[in-house]
């Protein structure tokens, strides 16, 4: 008896620390990650390129778009990207294709973005285009 009543509490306590842990390891940005992965399950790109540029985790979406993933750094500023093609990346690097009106740059009006969260962007393009020179390298 001693021991079952020292034993409750301890599970208790064990179940809380299981339940914090599990919310430490799906951060919010592997929600968006999820999140992009259907929007591309969903388009289907088939043979279109997926891009991804500077974001360093890929498993999430790779997992659930089921698809492979192109990776660009951004070093990769100045490269020519053949259409049609999606691309996934950062909020911050997004900023790159904006004017300071809000609306997109010269050589980017075709862009459609698909999926925009607090994290990740998804855009989709049926024109060539040549990446941002990016100064945070």
């Amino acid at each position: 008896i001693v021991a079952i009543i020292i034993s409750i509490p301890l599970w208790i306590i064990g179940a809380v620390f299981s339940i914090r842990a599990v919310h430490v390891l799906a951060s919010p940005p592997h929600y968006e990650e999820r999140d992009v992965g259907r929007v591309l399950k969903e388009k289907d790109p088939g043979n279109v390129p997926v891009y991804i540029l500077d974001w360093p985790f890929l498993e999430t979406i790779s997992y659930y778009g089921n698809q492979k993933l192109s990776i660009l750094g951004l070093e990769s500023s100045g490269t020519t990207l053949k259409a049609p093609f999606y691309m996934i990346t950062n909020n911050p690097v997004m900023t790159y294709f904006y004017n300071r009106e809000g609306e997109l740059m010269s050589g980017y009006e075709d862009v459609r973005v698909l999926y925009r969260g607090r994290y990740l962007v998804l855009i989709y393009t049926e024109k060539d285009f040549v990446l941002p020179e990016f100064s945070h390298r």
